[in-house]
């Protein structure tokens, strides 16, 4: 089995919480005819002032950062400032960065990634097993259900993960690895925005002059009656005004509802 995610057995299903009418509704979506995605609405994000280079590898124990030198440009290019796809697989892409340097912070909090060994911790007691644990350097997600990857933090490559989800189950296809499930319908909503403070202050914590980036994402997917799961999850990220990430708040196992 891939070490990525893991198919759940029915008794594992009739243990989860079936809280279906929470997972929106999507079986009224599944009439609708497949993504076209030429009907989309998405909005370039502009270029970027500089490209500051990578910093080294950090400490176990000090938030992960990207290690491509290119990771910045990339978020600048490949992600939608916004975007706009109907059901039955929805997507509502909204990354407000307002100019140059808002993009830059937000694409800085986007490559930050957490503890490896937290997120490893997590992968170790969740409910829902992985097959393996993942060799990805940049490790954002916990576990799996359905074939569908749990958030342990809202980055850049979890966007593109449920993007590039959402374009395989509109095609048809079924997740690349774990259970075979073929989805019926999904959504995907995905808010971000970039403000500058002259204070701000968290869990008793006080930062001076800083960056405070707010992400949340949310993810629902419905294969069938009670075949469903959804997720959301919110993130903080405070860089200095020089961009070195300070803080992240909000990273941890996903609060799922599956049936």
């Amino acid at each position: 089995m891939p070490d990525d995610e893991h198919e759940p057995t029915h008794a594992t299903r009739r243990g989860a919480r079936l809280v279906l009418p929470l997972l929106l509704g999507l079986a009224g979506c599944v009439h609708a005819p497949a993504l076209a995605p030429a009907g989309a609405r998405a909005s370039p994000a502009p270029a970027p002032t500089s490209v500051p280079a990578s910093a080294a590898a950090s400490a176990a124990s000090a938030p992960a950062r990207s290690s491509a030198p290119s990771g910045l440009a990339d978020c600048l290019s490949a992600l939608p400032v916004t975007l706009d796809l109907p059901a039955p697989f929805e997507v509502q892409v909204r990354r407000d960065a307002g100019g140059p340097d808002q993009a830059r912070a937000l694409c800085l909090a986007e490559a930050a990634y957490p503890p490896r060994a937290d997120v490893l911790a997590a992968i170790d007691g969740a409910h829902f097993k992985l097959g393996a644990v993942p060799s990805d350097a940049r490790l954002w997600w916990y576990s799996a259900f359905d074939g569908v990857r749990l958030a342990y933090a809202v980055t850049g490559d979890a966007l593109r993960y449920y993007l590039d989800l959402t374009t395989a189950f509109a095609r048809g296809e079924r997740a690349p690895a774990g259970a075979a499930v073929k989805m019926l319908a999904s959504r995907l909503e995905y808010a971000a925005t970039v403000r500058r403070a002259r204070t701000f202050t968290r869990d008793g914590r006080t930062f001076a002059d800083v960056w405070v980036v707010e992400m949340r994402l949310d993810w629902r997917d419905y294969c069938g009656p009670l075949c469903a799961m959804g997720f959301g999850k919110t993130r903080t990220v405070v860089l200095s005004a020089a961009g070195e990430v300070l803080a992240l708040f909000g990273d941890g196992p996903a609060a799922a509802v599956v049936s």
